[in-house]
């Protein structure tokens, strides 16, 4: 194999490689998606108790008041409607 053509190799491995690592942590940098209404209503009730909200954990802001942000008509309870309607918390910027 010629010097050039092992060096181009070389290289477009290289350059290949960076861009595959930039990819991978734009994705960890990318928040997870929320959890589906479903997945969270262990009783099926179509309803979601402090109980099965209380056991997710939030990249950030406190479970309690993201609960009580979403229970919007305060009835202790979050429907599918108000999980839907809800938009979560952003990270503050720096």
């Amino acid at each position: 194999m010629h010097k050039t053509t092992a060096l181009s190799v070389f290289i477009t491995f290289a350059l290949l490689s960076n861009n595959v690592v930039a990819q991978q942590e734009k994705a960890e940098k990318r928040p997870k998606p929320r959890p589906e209404f479903s997945s969270l209503d262990s009783n099926g009730d179509n309803l979601l108790q402090w109980d099965e909200f209380s056991s997710i954990s939030l990249p950030h802001g406190s479970v309690e008041e993201v609960f009580q942000s979403m229970d919007t008509d305060q009835d202790g309870v979050v429907s599918a409607e108000e999980y839907a309607a809800h938009k979560p918390p952003r990270k503050k910027p720096k």
